[in-house]
Parts: C-alpha cells; structure tokens; sequence
C-alpha cells in the first residue's frame, strides 16, 4: 500500500465537516486517467499530481460523489446536499471540453526553504489555444526570514493573437526577496468560449541572498 497524497493534510477530500454521516459519505470514480474524489479532487494517475476540478467558492457546493457515462466519457458530480431551490442537480465535464481558465499553486520551492532568495525576472513558455489574446499571471508569495508573510508580487502576460508557442519574459517591478517561494499560474482566454492557453515551462531568474538564521 502507496501514500497516495503526502502534499495534501489530513482528510481532505471530506466535503463537510459539520455533517454527521450514518451511510456512505461520498463516492469515488475511475475517469480514465483520472480518479474522482470527493470535494472536487482529481488524482491524475499519469503524473502522481492532484487537482481541483473546480474551486468550490465559484459553484458554492462541494460535490460528494461521481459517475462516469462510459458511452461518452461524460463526469458526472453531484452535490451532497440540495436545499430548497438549489441549482443545477449536478455538474457535468467532458474531456475535450476545456475550461476557458484554470489555475495551479507549487508547494515551496526546493531551492528556497532554507535560503532567502531575490527574484528578478519570470519566464513563460506558452501556447494559446485559440487567436484570441489570452493572458498568463505568475504571482509569487513566500516570507522574510522572521517568518511574516511578504507581499506579493503579480507579473501578467499578454499573449500574442496566434495559436504558436510563445516565449515570454518580464523583469519584475520590484525585486521579490523571500523564502519558501511559492509560485501560481493562472491562465486565462479572455473568452468564455474559448479554452485556456497551455503553460509549458515558468522559470525564475533568481539571486541567492542569506541562509535563514536560526533561532
């Protein structure tokens, strides 16, 4: 038996804490390459990696079971509760039906968990699905070496109107000093009827500053 999720705390795909359960609390789904989980997980067996297959905060319900239609590959989530008028029943995702955004948060830098290190440029390398200008933000957090949250820092791409691979970099307005840098992308076609731009590679031009004291 494998850890499948050792970045992830604890019970993280329960979709509700305040509920007592006396049956099943959710249910599972195999959506080839994908597992389903509670609470809007997606494992992708491919790459070990796990994603959100929707923010909760956008749909305002966490979906507690799965089913997939095998004749058209269709997902099907639904909600564990429905009050009221509650709308819709349940939610419905295709594979060749990509979001028009998405987003994707790394787990502290290697380079940057004992050293405070300076950014001073970001690096993309990107393909946008359609001829429309989409765009691509890199934020970075992270914190000083007392342990308090710095502020951070947003570099936003404005893609070129093609459908070619683009490569793509900015200094940053300020030079962003941390450790524990954290790095999110969040892509976006500008057009709900057009999917996302794909993110190939980001890279930071980084300088290495000092070792975190210890204390």
């Amino acid at each position: 038996m494998r850890h499948l999720s050792p970045q992830l705390e604890g019970w993280f795909w329960n979709h509700d804490t305040s509920l007592n359960y006396l049956g099943n609390r959710g249910r599972f789904a195999w959506w080839n390459p994908w597992v389903v989980v509670p609470n809007n997980f997606v494992y992708d067996s491919r790459t070990e990696s796990w994603w959100r297959i929707d923010d909760p905060t956008n749909t305002n319900v966490s979906c507690s079971c799965a089913d997939v239609v095998n004749s058209s590959n269709r997902l099907y989530l639904f909600p564990h509760k429905l009050d009221g008028d509650d709308s819709p029943m349940w939610y419905t995702a295709a594979p060749d039906v990509l979001a028009d955004t998405y987003s994707w948060q790394s787990q502290p830098l290697v380079e940057t968990r004992t050293r405070v290190m300076t950014v001073h440029e970001v690096h993309v390398m990107v393909t946008p699905a359609s001829t429309d200008a989409g765009s691509v933000a890199i934020t970075l957090t992270g914190y000083d070496a007392d342990g308090t949250e710095v502020t951070p820092v947003t570099t936003t791409f404005t893609l070129a109107a093609n459908t070619n691979p683009q490569m793509l970099h900015k200094d940053l307005i300020t030079n962003f000093q941390a450790t524990h840098i954290k790095v999110k992308i969040v892509a976006n076609a500008n057009n709900t009827s057009e999917p996302a731009p794909k993110v190939h590679a980001v890279s930071l031009a980084t300088g290495t500053r000092a070792r975190v004291a210890k204390s």
